[in-house]
């Protein structure tokens, strides 16, 4: 804000800029945290930021077999990650994504450490220009965060979080929806009531019948939850 980076197009010039500090922020903050070792977190950490968050699809993608300790250490002892469970989903599930929980971090590891190699070959204004091809469809993810935490905050809700299957889970890059994901669910127990919404950038996008064929594939797994009331939101930028 000092510099008068108050628009998307100056904040990305000031952050990829020659010997900005933002450019090794990142590995700064973590190499001397992991010791030896930083390399495969750093993979790991890329990886969740490009939206491949499954452990599976990870040790696909890095090529190690067993990921196990390094995202427990990152959960556990580093808290840098977080594990989340579709809503509703038993403690013990199997189907679990991970998500870097410093949004800093989230953009570092999408954008500047997967992309080093420009920036050090001299590249950083094809980087500027991958950056704003894919922003859109990062900042839609963050949006969600948003909202999500928001609901969490108000104090309004006994379960805050989101929905996928088995058939949302085989991700390769950025993030493919599953034809049954929902990105927020609200639900208060207490006043049985549960609200169920789509999060877009621009929520003219959101397609409200396929939202609804969403919300009747949720209701048919969790029955139980069909004598709520049920409301639809839609949530965009202008609802921040």
């Amino acid at each position: 804000m000092n510099a008068g980076a108050v628009t998307e197009e100056k904040m990305i010039n000031y952050i990829f800029r020659e010997n900005s500090l933002f450019l090794n922020e990142g590995k700064n903050i973590l190499v001397e945290e992991f010791g030896k070792e930083y390399a495969v977190y750093f993979s790991v950490l890329e990886c969740i930021a490009r939206g491949i968050t499954t452990r599976g699809a990870m040790e696909s993608v890095i090529g190690s077999g067993d990921l196990g300790a390094y995202l427990s250490k990152l959960e556990k002892d580093y808290n840098i990650i977080r594990s989340r469970r579709p809503i509703l989903a038993k403690s013990g599930t199997k189907i679990m994504r991970y998500f870097i929980a410093d949004n800093f971090l989230t953009f570092w590891f999408r954008f500047i450490y997967k992309y080093m190699g420009y920036i050090e070959s001299g590249g950083i204004n094809i980087l500027k220009d991958i950056v704003k091809r894919d922003y859109p469809t990062f900042s839609g993810i963050m949006l969600e965060r948003y909202f999500r935490q928001k609901a969490i905050e108000s104090g309004q809700y006994t379960q805050v979080g989101n929905y996928w299957d088995k058939k949302g889970e085989n991700e390769i890059d950025i993030i493919l929806i599953g034809e049954n994901e929902i990105d927020i669910i609200l639900i208060n127990d207490v006043r049985k009531q549960i609200s169920i919404g789509e999060v877009k950038r621009n929520v003219h996008n959101i397609g409200a019948r396929q939202l609804s064929d969403k919300i009747d594939h949720f209701l048919s797994v969790y029955p139980e939850l069909q004598e709520y009331k049920l409301t639809q939101v839609e949530l965009g930028l202008e609802e921040m």
